[in-house]
C-alpha cells in the first residue's frame, strides 16, 4: 500500500464554472495529487453544506508538503 502524503490547496473553487471562493484553503492526506483533489473537493462540500452530487472544481492541483 502506498504511503499517504500531506497535500495543501490554496486557490479558487468553482461551482458550474462560476467562482464561488477566490482563496479557499484546505489540507488532506492522500496517496496522489489526484486523490487529494477529490478529497479536498469533498471537504469543501462538507464545510459549506452542499450535497455530495454538487459539481465542485478546484482550479489547479494541490501541492505536496515535504
Amino acid at each position: 500500500m502506498a504511503e499517504k502524503k500531506l497535500y495543501t490547496y490554496v486557490g479558487a473553487v468553482k461551482n458550474f464554472n462560476t467562482v464561488v471562493a477566490n482563496n479557499w484553503k484546505g489540507k488532506t492526506y492522500a496517496v496522489s495529487a489526484k486523490q487529494a483533489k477529490c478529497n479536498l473537493a469533498y471537504r469543501y462540500k462538507q464545510e459549506h453544506g452542499l450535497v455530495s452530487a454538487t459539481r465542485i472544481e478546484l482550479c489547479g492541483l494541490p501541492t505536496e508538503v515535504a
